[in-house]
């Protein structure tokens, strides 16, 4: 399978296939200064967002990850992708802890944000492929 450039536009891309994209926040790849991967994940918001979107973003998960468990947040205005790993430690420091969990998780666990990381490109090429896994080659 092709590796999918992940970028902030691409991603943003990604999404505005979906509905139009009010918000949104990346953090994926390599720290342009310092060279190691980031804890990934995606935060933003849909215009209009459905059930059916969600059920999409969740199938995503499901066919396209594996080396981490992985949270869906749609409870707020805002939607979240994250690997739960960084939803527990919110949950744990209470907010506004949320930067400071990615940022613990991101100097502490490379190989954590590697396998995340190869989680979130698999998510993001199902949904660039319009919610079908891409066949080899691709």
């Amino acid at each position: 399978m092709r590796k999918l450039a992940v970028t902030a536009e691409r991603v943003l891309e990604i999404l505005r296939h979906y509905d139009p994209v009010g918000w949104m926040k990346v953090s994926m790849g390599r720290h342009p200064l310092e060279g190691y991967l980031q804890a990934p994940f995606i935060a933003w918001r849909f215009q209009s967002p459905r059930k059916e979107l969600q059920d999409l973003f969740e199938e995503a998960i499901r066919e396209s990850s594996g080396r981490v468990e992985w949270v869906l947040d749609t409870s707020g205005k805002n939607w979240i992708l994250a690997p739960s790993r960084l939803l527990a430690g919110v949950a744990e420091r209470g907010r506004p802890g949320f930067s400071d969990v990615v940022a613990s998780i991101t100097l502490s666990d490379q190989p954590f944000c590697a396998a995340a990381t190869a989680d979130m490109e698999g998510i993001l090429q199902f949904l660039a492929h319009g919610g079908e896994v891409s066949p080899e080659g691709e």
